[in-house]
């Protein structure tokens, strides 16, 4: 069966053109050749054009929008550029903006969200924002966006697929649509005035706006597909990684694409776990992996990444087997900048000799990180969230060279692939997850979770409640006798340093064990002035309110950290988070191990015919020296006949003994790709 366009699409594109028409110099110098010009120059083999924008303007002759005014007289314009992209080999899909609208809601105020219950007029009419917002609930509006995917279709019949930009909610909207949905749909009569996390009404708020953002993907991919039966569909996905709850999407918005997709501004280490959430939430591969040529985000309209930094995060999509998206900006006038084009063409050189194997096997992982969507908040008001924390324990596991893999909400059959599962400030839990998290234990699994935005989880594992938080953030964590291995080199007279409220909690089982405990510096309760050293506060109280705690359930353990130490980024507490991961899964059981320092992250694909090891350079990108060379040593299945370096297929020496086979690898630049052939 022939491939669709994105199952051998790796380099895609897209210039952003959000340009307003209030000058006539905007769009003035746009032309078809100029922008085909740009894709060439870049090595682009797929594209994206913006048919309609943020500004809400549209790029084709539009019965219910605007039109920009650069594009009259020459209505044609984007049908040429299409056609010339086909004619050289270049996919192209058709974008098109929800939600943000500037001129429909300038058109039409009433179906304007509303970003909070009193102001009878948005941001944007107040002119608080210049992004415009349109309510997905509003009956009015979702038949505009049904009616100008119609005349997409009809304008544009040969795009290869559909692309629905910002499908996520700005503002937790309080107009009449929201509020009279929510009443119909839970007998509430009213809006939450103010979130709390643990308030039944917020909740029930909360999972609304997730599921009826999810209805309203599924009615646009829905009406996209009947429309372009043979063209793919996807969401801008980049709020299911970062940004919080309020936002509104999971993993429902995701299953009505075809792939996974969108754009981050995160560092390399965020980007090695959000593609390993991609990786595991894409309803097919590849997913799509959407980066900014721009040196930090798309305000920095002429700054840029230097080539080696486009090629470390190219390069690390490319060792996930993900494909590659880069996005520009058009100038005003309608121009390119064809260096940055030759900057993103660098990058895509050093990508292209190992596309041909990016279709081999699937991702090998010995760790699970569950990354709960619908948790990205923190209750008790403090920094961390499940997102943030997920973040930090899959770097610590990268550095460590742990191969892991992302477990996500929807996707909970997967933790029983591993036979430990790291669950950092798990929250947003439905009996749904709870029931797989209960089931996973049961049946032999490892589930380490932190924080207290489970305590269905923290109930039923340990019959514990949370009774209330320190009133200070200057808390410690000290080991107990069952937990001086996991805590060292901390011990009771100098524990682990916290810097957050740690929860007390109590009802714990007697055949719960203990690992640590928290202690608190020497203080008078609501007194600030009564402390024992002027610059800190030192541990001197111990208390009995468990910190760390295991407990056999089953066939398998939980684990509960009352704060999550994988959150922290420093030595000292990444050392004692691995400590505890050593507890319950050993390097000898790792499908993969190596000698790499910290700066290098291998990451492996395998079928029954070959492993292919990618080694990559997460350091800074701009450093420049070259990593030592390593030794690396990988499980198989079957027998090794052979090593190789790619793309030169140049024969490496190994030998092979009791299941396991060994290589040295060559010193690292940025990136490096082996395959081992199995018997």
């Amino acid at each position: 069966m022939e491939q669709k366009w994105y199952q051998k699409s790796y380099r895609r594109s897209l210039i952003d053109m959000h340009i307003e028409d209030w000058n006539e110099e905007f769009l003035s110098e746009f032309t078809p050749e100029n922008h085909l010009a740009y894709f060439k120059e870049a090595k682009v083999d797929a594209t994206m054009l913006q048919m309609q924008t943020h500004v809400g303007l549209c790029y084709y002759p539009t019965r219910l929008g605007v039109m920009h005014k650069s594009f009259e007289g020459r209505e044609d314009t984007m049908n040429r550029l299409i056609d010339l992209c086909h004619q050289n080999g270049i996919a192209v899909v058709g974008y098109y903006s929800l939600v943000y609208n500037n001129r429909t809601e300038q058109q039409h105020p009433d179906w304007g969200m509303l970003d909070d219950g009193k102001s009878m007029t948005s941001a944007f009419a107040r002119h608080e924002t210049r992004y415009g917002f349109c309510c997905p609930n509003n009956p009015d509006y979702r038949a505009f966006v049904k009616g100008q995917i119609a005349e997409i279709a009809e304008t544009f019949p040969t795009l290869d697929g559909l692309f629905f930009d910002q499908t996520n909610w700005p503002y937790v909207c309080h107009c009449n649509h929201c509020r009279d949905r929510f009443a119909k749909e839970t007998g509430n009569k009213t809006l939450p005035d103010a979130f709390d996390m643990k308030n039944e009404r917020s909740a029930l708020f909360r999972e609304k706006r997730y599921e009826w953002l999810a209805d309203f993907a599924k009615f646009v991919s829905d009406t996209a597909k009947a429309l372009f039966p043979n063209a793919t569909v996807s969401h801008n996905n980049a709020q299911a990684i970062c940004r919080s709850w309020k936002c509104g999407v999971d993993e429902r918005v995701i299953d009505t694409c075809t792939y996974a997709t969108g754009d981050q501004y995160i560092d390399i280490m965020a980007h090695s776990f959000s593609q390993k959430y991609y990786y595991s939430v894409t309803p097919n591969q590849p997913f799509e992996y959407m980066v900014t040529r721009f040196a930090k985000d798309l305000t920095q309209h002429t700054s840029s990444k230097s080539p080696r930094e486009l090629s470390q995060i190219t390069l690390l999509t490319v060792a996930h087997h993900g494909a590659n998206f880069m996005v520009d900006t058009i100038d005003p006038v309608g121009t390119v900048d064809h260096d940055m084009a030759k900057t993103i063409a660098v990058a895509y050189e050093r990508q292209i000799p190992y596309e041909k194997y990016l279709q081999t096997g699937t991702m090998l992982a010995d760790i699970g990180v569950w990354y709960s969507i619908t948790g990205r908040y923190n209750s008790a008001g403090q920094e961390y969230t499940g997102l943030w924390a997920s973040f930090q324990a899959g770097a610590t596991l990268s550095i460590n060279h742990i191969p892991y893999g992302v477990v996500a909400n929807k996707r909970l059959s997967d933790l029983q692939k591993y036979p430990l599962v790291i669950a950092p400030s798990l929250g947003g839990l439905t009996k749904e997850y709870v029931d797989a998290a209960t089931e996973y234990v049961q049946n032999g699994g490892v589930l380490c979770f932190s924080g207290t935005e489970a305590p269905e989880l923290l109930k039923a594992f340990f019959g514990a409640e949370v009774e209330g938080y320190t009133d200070i953030t200057a808390t410690y964590l000290a080991p107990t006798e069952a937990g001086a291995e996991v805590l060292a080199p901390f011990t009771e007279k100098y524990p682990l340093s916290l810097s957050h409220k740690h929860p007390l909690i109590k009802g714990v089982t007697d055949d719960t064990v203990v690992l640590g405990k928290l202690k608190m510096p020497y203080r008078v309760a609501n007194d600030p002035m009564a402390f024992a050293s002027i610059h800190s506060n030192p541990p001197g109280v111990s208390t009995e309110y468990p910190s760390i705690m295991e407990r056999s359930i089953g066939k398998g353990r939980a684990v509960w950290l009352g704060v999550p130490i994988e959150f922290y980024a420093d030595r000292q507490h990444r050392d004692v988070f691995m400590n505890l991961i050593r507890r319950y899964y050993a390097e000898s059981e790792q499908t993969l191990t190596t000698t790499a320092s910290k700066h290098v992250e291998l990451i492996t694909f395998q079928d029954e015919r070959e492993v292919l090891v990618s080694a990559v350079n997460i350091g800074d990108a701009e450093d420049g020296r070259m990593i030592p060379a390593f030794e690396v040593t990988v499980k198989t299945d079957a027998p090794v006949t052979g090593v190789y370096l790619l793309p030169s297929e140049t024969s490496v020496p190994f030998t092979y003994a009791e299941g396991k086979v060994t290589f040295a690898s060559r010193e690292l630049d940025l990136f490096d790709m082996y395959r081992i052939l199995l018997a």
